[in-house]
């Protein structure tokens, strides 16, 4: 075989390889790129009743970098938000209304990251740490001893949980939603 004949072989080898490695990359579909993560439910924070026994100072540190973490006290009905710093910690101050029959207060949590994303609700009961103040003491020295939702319970009864008593106070039965019989 000449020279000439061996070269014209091998670029005719070298051609076909590239082309028939380059054709299957060029007719593959673009895979799409995958949605962000939701971020996770934060995880119940550090809460410490101040010595003013009227607020609770929250700290918390698995909260996306960046992300806007979210707090609602359930019963006073307030809340705060506040960023998470570049490792994930936040903190703030939040009022609370503790009482004898209502020792804590729930308060919910939920971030949403700076895209948007918002992650589960978690509800907890909080403060979970007393530090210098201390909890109100279910005894004769609680002026609200005794009360349960407002009420006071007479010795050896409970408080209503029954459907019938619930509709005699106003109810519809139906949890509110009508359509009751």
């Amino acid at each position: 075989m000449s020279r000439r004949r061996v070269g014209a072989i091998a670029t005719f080898a070298v051609v076909t390889w590239w082309v028939a490695a380059m054709v299957p990359a060029c007719l593959s579909p673009t895979l799409p790129v995958p949605p962000p993560n939701a971020p996770g439910e934060l995880q119940e924070p550090l809460a410490q009743l101040q010595s003013d026994g009227r607020t609770i100072q929250i700290s918390g540190t698995d909260a996306q970098p960046g992300s806007l973490v979210h707090l609602w006290n359930e019963e006073t009905q307030n809340g705060d938000i506040v960023r998470a710093d570049s490792i994930g910690r936040y903190q703030t101050v939040l009022a609370v209304d503790l009482s004898c029959a209502i020792p804590r207060n729930h308060v919910a949590l939920w971030q949403m990251t700076i895209d948007g994303v918002t992650s589960g609700i978690k509800t907890y009961r909080l403060p979970n740490m007393f530090g210098a103040a201390l909890p109100p003491e279910n005894d004769v020295r609680c002026t609200d001893a005794g009360l349960i939702d407002g009420g006071e319970v007479e010795v050896g009864t409970s408080p209503a949980t029954d459907a019938d008593d619930i509709d005699d106070a106003g109810g519809d039965g139906a949890g509110g939603m009508g359509g009751g019989p």
